[in-house]
């Protein structure tokens, strides 16, 4: 018998809205059951902060420069900080589910395949610190900066969508991919 794995993943998009999380159950290859999902909404004042941070941002190099900085710090913290809110929401301080892994995306704030670099804002280490007080979390491994190993690898900074995509095809049963030029339909 496989090992089903329980996992937490957080995802915002370029909405800038909020966080959305979802727990999942998988053997990462045949079973896949839902086990919950919370939304976490930005507050105006935070979605303003991102986006004014964002706006500082024109180029590879001058993202690299604005992370070293004070108030990429601050937001980075801010940000980690509601990603455990949800996570404390979702999974409570001491539920009798572990769970195995959680995926932290952070958020994007520039991303240039062509550079081969993409940066994500989000504090791993304060995460990690954060959510020992939650007795199901103690033993959880924490995985961070997914884009920028693909990018590095000559992807485009997306490593799980061939995966998905390809549970999808197996799910549907669909025996041979295609892509349709929109114009087509």
């Amino acid at each position: 018998m496989t090992k089903i794995y329980t996992a937490l993943g957080t995802m915002s998009g370029t909405s800038l809205d909020g966080i959305d999380f979802s727990i999942i159950q998988t053997d990462g290859e045949n079973h896949l059951s839902l086990a919950g999902n919370n939304y976490l909404e930005f507050s105006n004042n935070l979605k303003q902060k991102i986006r004014s941070i964002k706006r500082k941002i024109t180029s590879t190099n001058e993202c690299k420069k604005i992370i070293k900085g004070d108030e990429y710090k601050e937001l980075s913290n801010e940000i980690t900080m509601i990603h455990q809110e949800g996570i404390r929401q979702i999974v409570g301080y001491g539920g009798a589910r572990p769970i195995d892994v959680i995926g932290f995306h952070g958020i994007t704030l520039w991303h240039k395949p062509a550079d081969r670099y993409t940066h994500q804002i989000g504090n791993v280490q304060l995460l990690k610190k954060s959510i020992v007080k939650f007795k199901n979390l103690k033993n959880t491994e924490i995985i961070f900066n997914f884009r920028e190993n693909d990018i590095l690898n000559g992807g485009q900074g997306a490593p799980l969508t061939p995966i998905y995509h390809k549970a999808l095809m197996k799910h549907l049963k669909i025996e041979k991919a295609f892509i349709c030029d929109s114009d087509v339909l």
